[in-house]
């Protein structure tokens, strides 16, 4: 899907939690799995989520979370705008700074 918007060359590396094994993403492994290929530590991290339970997990461990709207989670919209550092609805819309 990335590649077919035209965003996947924008990453350094690309995480599912298929590759983290079988936490999903009620757990930050598949966060901290990303950070520990990047080689960074998880605050200087940045991640995309569309799920408040993802955007929940990736904060408590410190990372940066931006919203990404999506009607499946609508019901939670006013919960993961609260809990995001941004939102986005689109990434043609992302500020310079990301």
């Amino acid at each position: 899907a990335m590649k077919h918007v035209g965003i996947f060359d924008y990453f350094d590396d690309v995480v599912s939690v298929d590759d983290a094994g079988d936490v999903g993403k009620t757990e930050p492994d598949v966060y901290l799995l990303a950070a520990s290929r990047l080689g960074i530590k998880p605050s200087d991290c940045t991640v995309f989520e569309d799920l408040l339970v993802g955007m929940r997990s990736a904060k408590s461990v410190g990372m940066h979370v931006w919203a990404m709207h999506d009607d499946s989670s609508d019901a939670d919209w006013p919960e993961i705008c609260d809990l995001a550092d941004g939102v986005m609805f689109d990434f043609h819309d992302a500020p310079a700074a990301l």
